[in-house]
């Protein structure tokens, strides 16, 4: 028999967070902000379970993410705009219990691991869509008072011209924000790449002048 969620929900050992009863679980801020990514969520008894993960900045509501997790692997949920909140809830209902899993145990429990969490203040790096190309960040989500770095990527017969929202690594298709403080947009700009004009080597020029010599001889011929 499959034992459990528990078991079967469990990606880095040898920890798991769980709700043991029917019970909303809170994740609350230990006194700052934090910003909630991801989970690997698992549906510990039964299918068809209904999980709603709500995030809060006090008391208003900021956003909401609704799934079913899987009773027999985890599922990687994202959790996007939960960006400096204050606390976040989990609240399971409903489904039957999983075929296979023991009889002793049943509910709309859930486990959590490999949580996502940055802890105190997080700023956005929004990318304004550029043409002739793209840029992308890393991270997109920076922890205040860290840094990100973006890469432009030119199309076919174009070249990073400048960035705008950062500072140019060089002449690279790179930039970098350090420091950040605050939410920030970041684009570049592409121009058209110059044409490479085929040059001429010594031999070429040679046999140039040669066919140049040849062809000038021929046509003194002709007149004459």
């Amino acid at each position: 028999q499959t034992p459990n969620g528990f078991v079967l929900g469990m990606v880095s050992e040898p920890h798991i967070g769980f709700m043991g009863f029917e019970e909303p679980v809170r994740l609350v801020s230990a006194g700052a902000p934090f910003t909630l990514q991801s989970a690997q969520i698992t549906s510990v008894w039964r299918d068809g379970v209904t999980l709603t993960v709500e995030a809060f900045r006090g008391s208003d509501s900021i956003g909401v993410v609704t799934l079913s997790p899987s009773a027999t692997a985890p599922t990687l949920v994202t959790f996007p705009g939960f960006i400096n909140i204050d606390s976040a809830v989990f609240t399971a209902t409903g489904g039957t219990h999983h075929p296979g899993h023991h009889v002793e145990g049943d509910g709309p429990h859930f486990a959590l691991d490999d949580v996502g969490l940055i802890l105190g203040p997080a700023h956005a790096i929004t990318v304004t869509p550029p043409t002739h190309g793209t840029v992308t960040c890393t991270p997109d989500l920076v922890p205040a008072g860290e840094s990100a770095v973006c890469t432009a990527q030119a199309d076919a017969g174009y070249q990073v011209a400048s960035f705008t929202g950062c500072t140019r690594d060089g002449t690279t298709n790179t930039c970098t924000l350090t420091n950040v403080t605050a939410p920030a947009t970041v684009s570049a700009t592409f121009a058209a790449a110059p044409v490479s004009v085929p040059t001429l080597n010594e031999w070429e020029l040679m046999l140039l002048g040669l066919g140049a010599a040849g062809l000038g001889a021929l046509v003194m011929r002709r007149r004459g």
